[in-house]
Protein backbone atom coordinates (compact mmCIF):
# COMPACT_ATOMS: atom_id res chain seq x y z
CA UNK A 1 0.00 0.00 0.00
CA UNK A 2 1.10 3.74 0.10
CA UNK A 3 3.50 5.04 2.77
CA UNK A 4 1.80 6.37 5.64
CA UNK A 5 2.03 10.33 5.48
CA UNK A 6 1.13 11.90 8.73
CA UNK A 7 2.32 14.87 10.88
CA UNK A 8 4.32 15.13 14.36
CA UNK A 9 4.29 18.56 16.19
CA UNK A 10 6.63 19.81 18.57
CA UNK A 11 7.98 23.52 20.31
CA UNK A 12 11.24 24.21 21.05
CA UNK A 13 12.60 27.17 23.15
CA UNK A 14 12.95 29.16 19.87
CA UNK A 15 9.93 28.18 17.71
CA UNK A 16 7.18 25.25 17.31
CA UNK A 17 8.50 22.67 14.98
CA UNK A 18 6.25 20.61 12.26
CA UNK A 19 7.65 16.91 11.15
CA UNK A 20 6.83 14.96 8.11
CA UNK A 21 6.41 11.17 8.74
CA UNK A 22 6.22 8.54 5.65
CA UNK A 23 6.14 5.44 7.54
CA UNK A 24 7.08 6.90 11.03
CA UNK A 25 10.12 7.65 9.33
CA UNK A 26 11.24 11.73 9.23
CA UNK A 27 10.97 12.94 6.47
CA UNK A 28 11.60 16.62 6.63
CA UNK A 29 11.07 19.54 8.91
CA UNK A 30 9.22 22.54 8.75
CA UNK A 31 9.52 25.25 11.23
CA UNK A 32 7.54 28.34 12.54
CA UNK A 33 4.33 29.81 13.67
CA UNK A 34 2.58 28.48 10.70
CA UNK A 35 4.28 25.18 10.53
CA UNK A 36 1.50 23.04 11.55
CA UNK A 37 -0.50 24.52 8.80
CA UNK A 38 2.00 24.18 6.18
CA UNK A 39 2.91 20.75 6.98
CA UNK A 40 -1.13 19.48 6.98
CA UNK A 41 -1.25 21.05 3.01
CA UNK A 42 2.10 19.75 2.17
CA UNK A 43 0.22 16.02 3.72
CA UNK A 44 -2.82 16.14 1.55
CA UNK A 45 -0.64 16.68 -1.35
CA UNK A 46 1.77 13.87 -0.95
CA UNK A 47 -1.03 11.54 0.20
CA UNK A 48 -2.59 12.49 -3.44
CA UNK A 49 0.46 11.99 -5.44
CA UNK A 50 1.26 8.61 -3.72
CA UNK A 51 -2.52 7.45 -4.53
CA UNK A 52 -2.29 8.81 -8.07
CA UNK A 53 1.58 7.08 -8.68
CA UNK A 54 3.15 10.52 -9.74
CA UNK A 55 7.10 10.45 -10.89
CA UNK A 56 9.86 11.55 -8.71
CA UNK A 57 10.21 13.76 -12.09
CA UNK A 58 7.17 15.78 -11.35
CA UNK A 59 9.41 17.29 -8.66
CA UNK A 60 11.32 20.90 -9.19
CA UNK A 61 13.00 23.20 -7.81
CA UNK A 62 12.64 26.93 -8.86
CA UNK A 63 14.79 30.32 -7.79
CA UNK A 64 11.63 33.00 -6.42
CA UNK A 65 12.41 36.23 -5.39
CA UNK A 66 13.62 36.09 -1.89
CA UNK A 67 14.51 32.58 -2.09
CA UNK A 68 13.64 28.92 -3.57
CA UNK A 69 10.39 27.25 -4.37
CA UNK A 70 9.73 23.36 -4.41
CA UNK A 71 6.77 22.43 -7.21
CA UNK A 72 4.81 19.38 -7.46
CA UNK A 73 3.66 19.43 -11.64
CA UNK A 74 4.05 22.70 -11.05
CA UNK A 75 2.15 22.82 -8.29
CA UNK A 76 4.18 25.13 -5.15
CA UNK A 77 4.65 22.36 -2.05
CA UNK A 78 7.58 24.62 0.14
CA UNK A 79 9.20 28.16 -0.28
CA UNK A 80 12.65 27.86 1.50
CA UNK A 81 13.32 31.56 2.06
CA UNK A 82 16.29 33.37 3.93
CA UNK A 83 14.34 32.97 7.80
CA UNK A 84 13.28 29.32 6.85
CA UNK A 85 17.09 28.66 6.08
CA UNK A 86 18.39 30.55 8.90
CA UNK A 87 16.23 28.33 11.36
CA UNK A 88 16.80 25.07 9.65
CA UNK A 89 20.94 26.12 9.65
CA UNK A 90 21.49 25.77 6.06
CA UNK A 91 21.45 28.05 2.86
CA UNK A 92 17.71 28.70 0.64
CA UNK A 93 19.17 26.76 -2.17
CA UNK A 94 20.38 23.58 -0.27
CA UNK A 95 17.24 23.85 2.05
CA UNK A 96 15.05 23.46 -1.58
CA UNK A 97 17.44 20.79 -2.62
CA UNK A 98 17.12 18.49 0.29
CA UNK A 99 13.10 18.97 0.82
CA UNK A 100 13.49 17.74 -2.95
CA UNK A 101 15.30 14.91 -2.68
CA UNK A 102 13.45 13.57 0.16
CA UNK A 103 10.55 13.61 -1.45
CA UNK A 104 11.65 12.32 -4.81
CA UNK A 105 12.54 9.61 -2.89
CA UNK A 106 9.21 8.60 -1.36
CA UNK A 107 7.42 8.66 -5.25
CA UNK A 108 10.24 6.89 -6.29
CA UNK A 109 9.23 3.66 -4.05
CA UNK A 110 6.24 1.89 -5.40
CA UNK A 111 3.44 2.68 -3.64
CA UNK A 112 -0.12 0.72 -3.77
CA UNK A 113 -3.81 2.21 -2.71
CA UNK A 114 -7.46 2.04 -3.64
CA UNK A 115 -10.00 4.96 -2.88
CA UNK A 116 -12.36 2.39 -0.61
CA UNK A 117 -12.08 2.02 2.89
CA UNK A 118 -13.74 -1.75 2.43
CA UNK A 119 -15.83 -4.07 -0.11
CA UNK A 120 -19.59 -4.70 0.61
CA UNK A 121 -20.50 -7.11 -2.44
CA UNK A 122 -23.78 -8.28 -2.93
CA UNK A 123 -24.24 -12.41 -3.56
CA UNK A 124 -24.21 -12.85 -7.35
CA UNK A 125 -22.35 -9.24 -8.42
CA UNK A 126 -18.87 -8.09 -9.15
CA UNK A 127 -17.10 -5.92 -7.45
CA UNK A 128 -14.66 -3.61 -9.06
CA UNK A 129 -11.90 -1.72 -7.50
CA UNK A 130 -8.84 0.41 -9.41
CA UNK A 131 -5.61 0.04 -7.89
CA UNK A 132 -3.71 3.21 -7.95
CA UNK A 133 -0.28 4.18 -6.97
CA UNK A 134 3.09 3.70 -8.53
CA UNK A 135 2.97 0.07 -7.93
CA UNK A 136 3.13 -1.93 -11.72
CA UNK A 137 3.32 -5.84 -12.82
CA UNK A 138 1.41 -8.69 -12.04
CA UNK A 139 -1.69 -8.53 -9.64
CA UNK A 140 -2.41 -11.67 -6.76
CA UNK A 141 -5.82 -10.89 -4.96
CA UNK A 142 -6.86 -13.18 -1.85
CA UNK A 143 -9.80 -13.99 -0.33
CA UNK A 144 -10.46 -15.21 2.96
CA UNK A 145 -12.35 -17.00 3.98
CA UNK A 146 -12.34 -18.09 -0.09
CA UNK A 147 -15.73 -19.41 -0.22
CA UNK A 148 -17.66 -16.59 0.09
CA UNK A 149 -16.35 -14.45 -2.66
CA UNK A 150 -14.59 -15.03 -5.99
CA UNK A 151 -11.36 -13.18 -7.52
CA UNK A 152 -9.60 -11.40 -10.69
CA UNK A 153 -7.70 -9.23 -11.84
CA UNK A 154 -6.80 -7.24 -15.30
CA UNK A 155 -3.48 -5.98 -15.35
CA UNK A 156 -3.43 -3.38 -17.51
CA UNK A 157 -6.80 -1.42 -16.87
CA UNK A 158 -4.98 -2.02 -12.86
CA UNK A 159 -8.41 -3.50 -11.78
CA UNK A 160 -9.68 -6.20 -9.71
CA UNK A 161 -12.94 -7.94 -9.65
CA UNK A 162 -14.07 -9.70 -6.53
CA UNK A 163 -17.68 -11.57 -7.40
CA UNK A 164 -19.80 -12.35 -4.10
CA UNK A 165 -20.58 -16.19 -4.07
CA UNK A 166 -22.06 -16.69 -0.19
CA UNK A 167 -23.00 -14.26 2.65
CA UNK A 168 -20.15 -14.03 5.00
CA UNK A 169 -17.31 -11.26 6.25
CA UNK A 170 -13.92 -11.78 5.85
CA UNK A 171 -10.84 -9.82 4.21
CA UNK A 172 -9.16 -9.19 0.52
CA UNK A 173 -5.88 -8.83 0.12
CA UNK A 174 -4.27 -7.36 -2.68
CA UNK A 175 -0.52 -7.50 -3.75
CA UNK A 176 1.48 -5.85 -6.37
CA UNK A 177 5.21 -5.11 -6.99
CA UNK A 178 6.15 -6.26 -3.40
CA UNK A 179 3.24 -3.95 -1.74
CA UNK A 180 0.44 -5.06 -0.87
CA UNK A 181 -3.29 -3.81 0.92
CA UNK A 182 -6.11 -5.15 2.78
CA UNK A 183 -9.57 -4.40 3.31
CA UNK A 184 -12.00 -5.87 5.16
CA UNK A 185 -14.94 -7.89 2.61
CA UNK A 186 -18.39 -8.05 3.16
CA UNK A 187 -20.58 -10.72 1.43
CA UNK A 188 -24.30 -10.17 1.39
CA UNK A 189 -27.74 -10.50 -0.54
CA UNK A 190 -28.96 -7.39 -1.94
CA UNK A 191 -32.18 -6.46 -0.67
CA UNK A 192 -33.99 -6.85 -3.95
CA UNK A 193 -32.77 -8.17 -7.49
CA UNK A 194 -34.38 -7.55 -10.75
CA UNK A 195 -35.09 -10.96 -11.79
CA UNK A 196 -36.82 -10.11 -15.23
CA UNK A 197 -37.02 -6.45 -16.90
CA UNK A 198 -41.00 -5.21 -15.71
CA UNK A 199 -43.55 -5.06 -17.92
CA UNK A 200 -46.86 -3.54 -17.06
CA UNK A 201 -49.78 -4.03 -18.97
CA UNK A 202 -51.95 -1.37 -20.40
CA UNK A 203 -54.82 -1.17 -23.04
CA UNK A 204 -56.07 1.64 -24.54
CA UNK A 205 -54.46 5.24 -24.98
CA UNK A 206 -55.53 6.97 -21.38
CA UNK A 207 -56.10 5.47 -18.24
CA UNK A 208 -56.78 7.09 -15.55
CA UNK A 209 -53.20 7.47 -12.92
CA UNK A 210 -54.67 5.20 -10.17
CA UNK A 211 -55.03 2.30 -12.41
CA UNK A 212 -51.82 2.98 -14.33
CA UNK A 213 -49.73 2.84 -10.86
CA UNK A 214 -51.53 -0.86 -10.15
CA UNK A 215 -50.23 -1.93 -13.63
CA UNK A 216 -46.87 -0.39 -12.56
CA UNK A 217 -46.92 -2.04 -9.55
CA UNK A 218 -47.85 -5.63 -10.63
CA UNK A 219 -45.37 -5.18 -12.95
CA UNK A 220 -42.45 -4.30 -10.42
CA UNK A 221 -43.33 -7.10 -7.80
CA UNK A 222 -43.48 -9.69 -10.94
CA UNK A 223 -39.86 -8.36 -11.73
CA UNK A 224 -38.74 -8.24 -8.65
CA UNK A 225 -36.59 -10.89 -6.26
CA UNK A 226 -37.43 -9.68 -2.76
CA UNK A 227 -35.55 -11.43 0.01
CA UNK A 228 -36.91 -12.38 2.94
CA UNK A 229 -37.38 -9.49 5.66
CA UNK A 230 -36.49 -7.08 2.54
CA UNK A 231 -39.29 -3.68 2.19
CA UNK A 232 -39.20 -1.91 -0.69
CA UNK A 233 -40.61 1.45 -2.48
CA UNK A 234 -40.63 3.25 -5.59
CA UNK A 235 -41.31 6.77 -6.77
CA UNK A 236 -44.68 6.76 -8.54
CA UNK A 237 -45.02 7.21 -12.21
CA UNK A 238 -46.65 10.85 -13.24
CA UNK A 239 -48.41 10.50 -16.57
CA UNK A 240 -49.92 13.60 -18.17
CA UNK A 241 -51.75 12.82 -21.26
CA UNK A 242 -51.44 9.06 -23.31
CA UNK A 243 -49.86 6.62 -22.02
CA UNK A 244 -46.03 6.09 -22.99
CA UNK A 245 -43.96 2.70 -24.05
CA UNK A 246 -42.00 3.16 -20.95
CA UNK A 247 -41.29 4.64 -17.74
CA UNK A 248 -38.29 5.44 -15.51
CA UNK A 249 -38.75 4.31 -12.11
CA UNK A 250 -36.47 4.73 -8.90
CA UNK A 251 -36.87 1.53 -6.54
CA UNK A 252 -35.16 1.50 -2.87
CA UNK A 253 -35.51 -1.33 -0.91
CA UNK A 254 -33.33 -2.39 2.37
CA UNK A 255 -33.36 -4.62 5.65
CA UNK A 256 -31.81 -6.47 8.11
CA UNK A 257 -28.45 -8.00 6.72
CA UNK A 258 -28.71 -7.39 3.45
CA UNK A 259 -27.44 -4.75 1.10
CA UNK A 260 -29.52 -1.65 0.05
CA UNK A 261 -30.76 -1.52 -3.72
CA UNK A 262 -31.25 2.05 -5.15
CA UNK A 263 -31.40 2.61 -8.59
CA UNK A 264 -33.64 3.76 -11.71
CA UNK A 265 -35.75 0.52 -13.38
CA UNK A 266 -36.71 0.58 -17.06
CA UNK A 267 -39.99 -0.42 -17.05
CA UNK A 268 -42.35 -1.41 -20.33
CA UNK A 269 -45.46 -0.51 -20.96
CA UNK A 270 -47.56 -3.56 -23.74
CA UNK A 271 -51.02 -3.38 -24.94
CA UNK A 272 -53.67 -6.10 -24.29
CA UNK A 273 -56.14 -7.56 -26.11
CA UNK A 274 -58.45 -9.11 -23.22
CA UNK A 275 -60.21 -6.41 -21.67
CA UNK A 276 -63.18 -6.67 -19.23
CA UNK A 277 -65.90 -6.44 -21.97
CA UNK A 278 -69.50 -6.26 -21.05
CA UNK A 279 -70.38 -6.93 -17.55
CA UNK A 280 -72.15 -9.96 -17.22
CA UNK A 281 -73.42 -8.74 -13.58
CA UNK A 282 -73.41 -5.83 -11.32
CA UNK A 283 -72.35 -5.59 -7.78
CA UNK A 284 -73.48 -2.70 -5.14
CA UNK A 285 -71.65 -1.78 -2.17
CA UNK A 286 -73.50 1.27 -0.52
CA UNK A 287 -76.11 -0.06 2.16
CA UNK A 288 -74.81 1.47 4.34
CA UNK A 289 -73.80 4.06 2.90
CA UNK A 290 -72.43 5.57 5.79
CA UNK A 291 -70.09 3.43 7.80
CA UNK A 292 -69.73 3.21 11.81
CA UNK A 293 -67.01 0.44 12.42
CA UNK A 294 -64.53 -0.85 10.18
CA UNK A 295 -64.92 -4.60 8.65
CA UNK A 296 -65.68 -5.94 5.69
CA UNK A 297 -68.17 -3.86 3.71
CA UNK A 298 -68.96 -5.91 0.73
CA UNK A 299 -67.43 -9.52 -0.28
CA UNK A 300 -68.35 -11.97 -3.55
CA UNK A 301 -66.65 -14.31 -5.76
CA UNK A 302 -65.90 -13.67 -9.79
CA UNK A 303 -66.15 -17.10 -11.66
CA UNK A 304 -63.79 -17.95 -14.34
CA UNK A 305 -64.07 -15.82 -17.71
CA UNK A 306 -66.41 -14.05 -15.90
CA UNK A 307 -66.83 -9.86 -15.43
CA UNK A 308 -68.61 -7.92 -12.93
CA UNK A 309 -68.79 -4.10 -12.31
CA UNK A 310 -68.46 -3.00 -9.02
CA UNK A 311 -69.43 -0.11 -7.59
CA UNK A 312 -69.07 1.30 -4.06
CA UNK A 313 -70.08 4.54 -2.54
CA UNK A 314 -68.79 5.10 1.14
CA UNK A 315 -68.47 7.43 4.23
CA UNK A 316 -66.74 7.03 6.79
CA UNK A 317 -69.13 8.19 9.72
CA UNK A 318 -66.05 7.43 12.27
CA UNK A 319 -64.04 9.70 14.38
CA UNK A 320 -61.08 8.05 13.39
CA UNK A 321 -59.07 6.84 9.80
CA UNK A 322 -59.72 3.69 8.47
CA UNK A 323 -57.79 1.76 5.64
CA UNK A 324 -60.00 0.98 2.35
CA UNK A 325 -58.98 -1.34 0.14
CA UNK A 326 -60.75 -3.51 -2.42
CA UNK A 327 -58.75 -7.37 -1.92
CA UNK A 328 -58.50 -9.71 -5.01
CA UNK A 329 -58.18 -13.14 -3.47
CA UNK A 330 -56.79 -15.97 -4.95
CA UNK A 331 -57.28 -19.14 -3.11
CA UNK A 332 -56.09 -21.41 -5.98
CA UNK A 333 -52.49 -22.71 -6.04
CA UNK A 334 -51.55 -20.84 -9.40
CA UNK A 335 -51.14 -17.44 -10.14
CA UNK A 336 -54.32 -15.89 -11.90
CA UNK A 337 -54.64 -13.04 -13.96
CA UNK A 338 -57.55 -10.11 -13.79
CA UNK A 339 -58.21 -7.15 -16.33
CA UNK A 340 -59.62 -4.02 -14.91
CA UNK A 341 -61.35 -0.80 -16.49
CA UNK A 342 -63.02 1.90 -14.70
CA UNK A 343 -61.56 4.23 -11.94
CA UNK A 344 -61.27 5.11 -8.28
CA UNK A 345 -62.06 8.69 -6.70
CA UNK A 346 -61.57 10.38 -3.22
CA UNK A 347 -61.56 10.16 -0.43
CA UNK A 348 -62.86 13.54 -0.18
CA UNK A 349 -65.31 15.92 1.67
CA UNK A 350 -68.22 15.78 -1.27
CA UNK A 351 -69.58 12.96 -2.04
CA UNK A 352 -71.25 14.77 -4.86
CA UNK A 353 -67.84 15.49 -6.26
CA UNK A 354 -66.27 12.14 -5.67
CA UNK A 355 -69.15 10.13 -7.52
CA UNK A 356 -69.05 12.70 -10.00
CA UNK A 357 -65.36 11.91 -10.91
CA UNK A 358 -65.83 8.23 -10.70
CA UNK A 359 -68.34 8.45 -13.31
CA UNK A 360 -66.36 10.81 -15.40
CA UNK A 361 -63.02 8.45 -15.30
CA UNK A 362 -64.97 5.49 -15.77
CA UNK A 363 -66.85 7.00 -18.82
CA UNK A 364 -63.75 7.85 -20.51
CA UNK A 365 -62.27 4.74 -19.86
CA UNK A 366 -65.02 2.66 -21.30
CA UNK A 367 -65.35 5.23 -24.38
CA UNK A 368 -61.85 4.19 -24.65
CA UNK A 369 -61.91 0.29 -23.93
CA UNK A 370 -58.96 1.14 -21.67
CA UNK A 371 -57.82 -1.09 -18.72
CA UNK A 372 -55.01 -2.43 -17.01
CA UNK A 373 -53.94 -6.33 -16.30
CA UNK A 374 -52.96 -7.85 -12.92
CA UNK A 375 -51.48 -10.77 -11.68
CA UNK A 376 -52.77 -12.53 -8.39
CA UNK A 377 -50.33 -14.29 -6.90
CA UNK A 378 -51.24 -17.64 -5.67
CA UNK A 379 -52.97 -18.35 -2.21
CA UNK A 380 -52.57 -14.52 -1.66
CA UNK A 381 -54.73 -11.37 -1.04
CA UNK A 382 -53.86 -8.40 -2.95
CA UNK A 383 -54.93 -5.35 -1.94
CA UNK A 384 -56.11 -2.55 -4.64
CA UNK A 385 -55.80 0.74 -4.14
CA UNK A 386 -55.52 1.58 -0.76
CA UNK A 387 -56.14 5.07 0.81
CA UNK A 388 -56.64 6.16 4.31
CA UNK A 389 -60.04 7.75 4.98
CA UNK A 390 -60.42 10.75 7.20
CA UNK A 391 -63.49 11.16 9.59
CA UNK A 392 -66.58 12.42 7.01
CA UNK A 393 -64.76 11.40 3.49
CA UNK A 394 -66.15 9.73 1.14
CA UNK A 395 -64.60 7.80 -1.51
CA UNK A 396 -66.01 5.87 -4.49
CA UNK A 397 -65.31 2.72 -6.73
CA UNK A 398 -66.57 2.16 -10.22
CA UNK A 399 -64.85 -0.83 -11.84
CA UNK A 400 -64.96 -3.70 -14.34
CA UNK A 401 -63.16 -6.49 -13.10
CA UNK A 402 -62.50 -9.92 -15.42
CA UNK A 403 -61.14 -13.00 -14.01
CA UNK A 404 -58.91 -14.23 -17.26
CA UNK A 405 -58.29 -17.70 -16.19
CA UNK A 406 -59.65 -21.05 -14.84
CA UNK A 407 -59.16 -20.23 -11.20
CA UNK A 408 -62.46 -18.76 -8.98
CA UNK A 409 -61.32 -15.74 -7.53
CA UNK A 410 -62.70 -13.97 -4.38
CA UNK A 411 -62.94 -10.05 -3.77
CA UNK A 412 -63.60 -7.68 -0.59
CA UNK A 413 -63.86 -4.38 -0.12
CA UNK A 414 -62.29 -3.75 3.55
CA UNK A 415 -62.08 -0.93 5.84
CA UNK A 416 -59.22 -1.82 8.33
CA UNK A 417 -58.36 0.03 11.35
CA UNK A 418 -54.99 -0.64 10.38
CA UNK A 419 -52.95 0.08 6.82
CA UNK A 420 -53.52 -3.05 4.77
CA UNK A 421 -50.55 -5.00 3.22
CA UNK A 422 -50.05 -4.94 -0.34
CA UNK A 423 -49.86 -8.18 -0.32
CA UNK A 424 -50.72 -10.95 2.14
CA UNK A 425 -50.51 -14.57 2.56
CA UNK A 426 -54.11 -16.76 2.48
CA UNK A 427 -54.33 -17.73 6.40
CA UNK A 428 -56.04 -21.57 6.52
CA UNK A 429 -58.63 -20.12 8.97
CA UNK A 430 -59.80 -17.39 6.62
CA UNK A 431 -59.61 -20.09 3.08
CA UNK A 432 -62.15 -22.04 5.03
CA UNK A 433 -64.37 -18.96 5.05
CA UNK A 434 -64.18 -17.87 1.80
CA UNK A 435 -66.43 -20.29 -0.03
CA UNK A 436 -68.46 -19.60 2.25
CA UNK A 437 -68.57 -15.84 0.64
CA UNK A 438 -71.82 -14.87 -1.20
CA UNK A 439 -72.91 -11.10 -2.74
CA UNK A 440 -76.14 -12.51 -3.51
CA UNK A 441 -77.97 -9.55 -1.88
CA UNK A 442 -75.99 -7.57 -3.92
CA UNK A 443 -76.07 -8.46 -7.21
CA UNK A 444 -77.57 -7.16 -10.09
CA UNK A 445 -77.52 -9.08 -13.67
CA UNK A 446 -78.93 -5.92 -15.30
CA UNK A 447 -76.06 -3.86 -16.39
CA UNK A 448 -77.27 -1.53 -19.28
CA UNK A 449 -80.01 -0.06 -20.46
CA UNK A 450 -80.94 0.52 -24.42
CA UNK A 451 -83.14 3.63 -23.98
CA UNK A 452 -84.43 5.20 -27.43
CA UNK A 453 -87.00 8.40 -28.40
CA UNK A 454 -88.16 10.03 -30.67
CA UNK A 455 -88.91 13.69 -31.19
CA UNK A 456 -91.02 15.51 -33.95
CA UNK A 457 -90.34 19.07 -35.16
CA UNK A 458 -93.05 21.81 -33.49
CA UNK A 459 -94.34 18.98 -30.97
CA UNK A 460 -94.58 18.57 -27.36
CA UNK A 461 -90.83 18.22 -26.04
CA UNK A 462 -90.12 13.90 -25.47
CA UNK A 463 -88.56 13.26 -22.26
CA UNK A 464 -86.28 10.06 -21.35
CA UNK A 465 -85.76 9.20 -17.50
CA UNK A 466 -82.27 8.23 -16.59
CA UNK A 467 -82.30 6.08 -13.07
CA UNK A 468 -86.22 6.47 -13.13
CA UNK A 469 -87.22 2.98 -12.79
CA UNK A 470 -84.96 0.79 -10.80
CA UNK A 471 -84.07 -2.15 -12.15
CA UNK A 472 -85.17 -5.31 -10.28
CA UNK A 473 -83.05 -7.88 -7.98
CA UNK A 474 -82.76 -11.28 -9.32
CA UNK A 475 -85.20 -12.56 -6.09
CA UNK A 476 -87.65 -10.27 -7.98
CA UNK A 477 -88.86 -8.29 -5.01
CA UNK A 478 -85.91 -6.10 -4.17
CA UNK A 479 -85.21 -2.72 -7.07
CA UNK A 480 -81.82 -0.89 -7.09
CA UNK A 481 -83.17 2.47 -6.58
CA UNK A 482 -81.45 5.21 -9.01
CA UNK A 483 -80.02 2.53 -11.24
CA UNK A 484 -76.53 3.72 -10.24
CA UNK A 485 -73.58 1.64 -11.59
CA UNK A 486 -76.16 0.89 -14.81
CA UNK A 487 -74.99 2.36 -18.15
CA UNK A 488 -77.01 3.62 -20.03
CA UNK A 489 -77.29 3.51 -23.95
CA UNK A 490 -79.65 6.49 -25.54
CA UNK A 491 -80.83 7.02 -28.47
CA UNK A 492 -82.67 10.01 -29.33
CA UNK A 493 -84.09 10.89 -32.67
CA UNK A 494 -85.12 14.39 -34.27
CA UNK A 495 -87.17 14.20 -36.99
CA UNK A 496 -88.31 17.22 -39.21
CA UNK A 497 -91.86 16.75 -41.06
CA UNK A 498 -92.44 20.05 -41.69
CA UNK A 499 -91.29 22.66 -44.36
CA UNK A 500 -89.49 24.90 -42.07
CA UNK A 501 -86.05 25.08 -40.61
CA UNK A 502 -85.99 24.45 -36.51
CA UNK A 503 -83.14 24.44 -33.90
CA UNK A 504 -83.00 21.07 -32.59
CA UNK A 505 -82.12 21.04 -28.63
CA UNK A 506 -80.77 18.12 -26.61
CA UNK A 507 -80.79 18.84 -22.57
CA UNK A 508 -80.94 17.33 -19.49
CA UNK A 509 -82.78 18.13 -16.00
CA UNK A 510 -82.24 17.21 -12.26
CA UNK A 511 -85.30 16.07 -11.88
CA UNK A 512 -84.43 14.33 -8.99
CA UNK A 513 -82.88 16.50 -6.98
CA UNK A 514 -79.23 18.55 -6.82
CA UNK A 515 -77.12 16.31 -9.26
CA UNK A 516 -73.49 16.32 -11.13
CA UNK A 517 -72.95 13.53 -13.57
CA UNK A 518 -70.93 13.05 -16.94
CA UNK A 519 -72.43 11.63 -20.30
CA UNK A 520 -70.40 11.12 -23.83
CA UNK A 521 -72.73 13.17 -26.24
CA UNK A 522 -71.82 11.84 -29.51
CA UNK A 523 -68.47 10.75 -28.60
CA UNK A 524 -68.20 14.03 -27.04
CA UNK A 525 -67.15 14.08 -23.42
CA UNK A 526 -69.77 16.47 -21.16
CA UNK A 527 -69.84 17.13 -17.50
CA UNK A 528 -72.55 18.89 -16.20
CA UNK A 529 -71.80 21.15 -13.09
CA UNK A 530 -73.69 21.01 -9.38
CA UNK A 531 -77.69 21.38 -11.13
CA UNK A 532 -80.69 21.90 -8.51
CA UNK A 533 -83.51 20.63 -8.64
CA UNK A 534 -85.60 21.04 -11.87
CA UNK A 535 -82.47 22.65 -13.38
CA UNK A 536 -81.24 22.17 -17.19
CA UNK A 537 -77.76 21.98 -18.83
CA UNK A 538 -77.58 22.04 -22.78
CA UNK A 539 -75.98 19.32 -24.14
CA UNK A 540 -76.59 19.56 -27.77
CA UNK A 541 -78.05 21.44 -30.34
CA UNK A 542 -78.25 21.72 -34.27
CA UNK A 543 -80.25 23.21 -37.45
CA UNK A 544 -83.05 20.46 -38.26
CA UNK A 545 -83.76 21.14 -42.10
CA UNK A 546 -86.83 20.57 -43.38
CA UNK A 547 -87.27 16.44 -44.07
CA UNK A 548 -84.48 16.06 -42.03
CA UNK A 549 -83.70 12.78 -39.43
CA UNK A 550 -81.08 12.84 -37.11
CA UNK A 551 -79.86 11.04 -34.42
CA UNK A 552 -78.07 11.77 -31.00
CA UNK A 553 -76.11 9.16 -28.92
CA UNK A 554 -76.05 9.13 -24.94
CA UNK A 555 -73.63 6.93 -22.99
CA UNK A 556 -73.96 7.51 -19.31
CA UNK A 557 -74.59 6.04 -15.69
CA UNK A 558 -75.89 7.32 -12.60
CA UNK A 559 -73.19 8.98 -10.60
CA UNK A 560 -73.02 8.14 -6.85
CA UNK A 561 -73.65 10.62 -4.51
CA UNK A 562 -76.22 12.62 -6.92
CA UNK A 563 -79.48 12.04 -6.72
CA UNK A 564 -81.69 10.63 -9.90
CA UNK A 565 -83.82 10.66 -11.92
CA UNK A 566 -82.23 12.80 -14.44
CA UNK A 567 -84.62 13.82 -18.01
CA UNK A 568 -82.74 13.57 -21.13
CA UNK A 569 -85.31 16.40 -23.11
CA UNK A 570 -85.68 16.84 -27.10
CA UNK A 571 -86.98 19.77 -28.08
CA UNK A 572 -87.15 21.81 -31.46
CA UNK A 573 -87.67 25.88 -31.86
CA UNK A 574 -88.97 27.05 -35.18
CA UNK A 575 -85.86 28.93 -36.37
CA UNK A 576 -86.92 32.96 -37.53
CA UNK A 577 -86.81 33.59 -40.78
CA UNK A 578 -85.73 36.86 -42.32
CA UNK A 579 -83.50 39.54 -40.96
CA UNK A 580 -80.36 39.58 -39.11
CA UNK A 581 -80.00 36.60 -37.38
Amino acid sequence: MSPAVSVRLFNTPVFPVAEILVSGNVLLRLRGSSASERASLLVDTLQRALLFGLSPDAIAVIKVKGGFQVTLSGQTLLVADRIEARRAKSLPASLANHWASQIRSVLSQPSLAVEATDCLVAVGETYRLTLLGSAKGPITVQIIPDHIAAAGSDEPSSTVYIKGVAPGRGRVIISRQNRSLQLPLRVAHRAVRVAQPPTAFVSGSTVPLRLLTEAVENALRLSLETRLGAEWAYDPPTVNGSIPGSLILRVRASGPDLLPFDQPIALSIRPFSQTPGDAKALVISNDPETFYEPGSLLQGSIAPSFTIRLLSHHRNGMNRTVHLALQIINASDVPTWISLRGSVSGPAQSELSVGHIATRDYLTSLMSDSAIRLQIPPQTVYSLFPMAMGPGLTATHILDIRNEDGSQLFYRLMASPRPVPKVSPLEGSSLSDLFGINDYHARFVETTKEVEGTHRAGQRWTYISIGKDGIRHPDGIKRLQGNYGVIYRVRLHFVNETDRVHLATAEVEAAGGVARGALVVDGRLVQLPTLQSHQRWPLTSFELNPGERRTVSLVTLPAPGSFYPLHIIGRTDRKPTGGSQ
